[in-house]
C-alpha cells in the first residue's frame, strides 16, 4: 500500500516478492534490480533469502553506496534505453523496478527492454 508522505516501494517489492516466491526457491532465482539506487530494495530482498539479486544502476554514485552493501551479485552502469551489451538478456526470473518510472528516469518504453531480460515463459 502507498502510504502519504512515505516513501515505501522499496518496501512494498519485497513484500510482494516473498509473497510470489516460496522461500525454498529464492537461493535459485534470478533478480534484476532496474534503477536500484542506494540497494534498499535488495538489501530487503537478502535479508528475505534471495541470493542472485543483480543491479542495473546509471548513477555512479548510486552504484558505489549499492556495491559498499555486498548484496549484488552483478553490478551494470548503464542506462535502461541504451546498449545494454554488459546485461544478459533472457536469463532473469524477476526483472522489477522501484521509483524508477518517472520524469526525466526510465522512459515508458523501458518496459519492452526489461523483457528481453527476463526469461521466456511464466514463473
Amino acid at each position: 500500500m502507498i502510504e502519504e508522505g512515505k516513501y515505501n516501494g522499496p518496501s512494498n517489492m519485497v513484500d510482494a516478492l516473498t509473497k510470489k516466491v516460496p522461500e525454498c526457491r529464492r537461493k535459485e532465482i534470478h533478480v534484476l534490480d532496474v534503477a536500484a539506487g542506494t540497494g534498499i530494495t535488495g538489501m530487503g530482498l537478502a535479508q528475505n533469502g534471495f541470493m542472485n539479486i543483480d543491479a542495473l544502476e546509471p548513477s555512479e554514485g548510486m552504484l558505489e553506496c549499492l556495491k559498499s552493501k555486498n548484496i549484488y551479485t552483478n553490478t551494470f552502469h548503464e542506462q535502461v534505453g541504451q546498449d545494454h551489451s554488459n546485461v544478459p538478456q533472457g536469463c532473469y526470473d524477476v526483472v522489477f523496478v522501484v521509483g524508477g518510472m518517472t520524469i526525466n528516469h526510465i522512459p515508458f518504453t523501458g518496459v519492452l527492454e526489461f523483457i528481453k531480460f527476463a526469461k521466456t515463459g511464466v514463473y
